[in-house]
């Protein structure tokens, strides 16, 4: 009986190809992405690119400018600063260009085309 149990043994042992092993991974490697993975990531940063400002991204914006003109600088200087969120900064790189160039505040906001409602409040307020 244990004959034949080593004899079927050795009948599916060489039943199995013999080739070189992979090399594995290593577990900290991560893996290759997929095109799939590729597709979707382009896709969450377009819509990423897409959006407006978030109502907590503009509040803190406004923050960072009522602090600097209470510290001294002049508001023209405090719109100046960069937002730190990409959709703010972005939403309001029409606002900042406009001051670079010479404009007053009301005027270089009047040029800012693609502000949310959040960001429009604000630019109302701040003109």
């Amino acid at each position: 009986m244990a004959a034949s149990g080593l004899f079927a043994l050795a009948i599916v042992l060489a039943a199995i190809p013999l080739r070189p092993c992979r090399e594995r991974r290593k577990a900290d490697a991560p893996a290759a992405p997929s095109r799939l993975d590729r597709v979707a990531a382009v896709l969450v940063r377009c819509r990423r690119h897409d959006a407006p400002a978030s109502a907590r991204n503009v509040a803190a914006w406004c923050d960072d400018i009522s602090r600097r003109v209470r510290s001294g600088s002049s508001l023209r200087d405090s719109i100046m600063v960069l937002p730190t969120d990409e959709a703010t900064s972005r939403s309001t790189a029409a606002l900042r260009l406009g001051i670079e160039r010479g404009l007053s505040v009301a005027d270089a906001a009047a040029r800012v085309t693609d502000a949310g409602p959040h960001l429009g409040l604000a630019l109302a307020v701040i003109v």
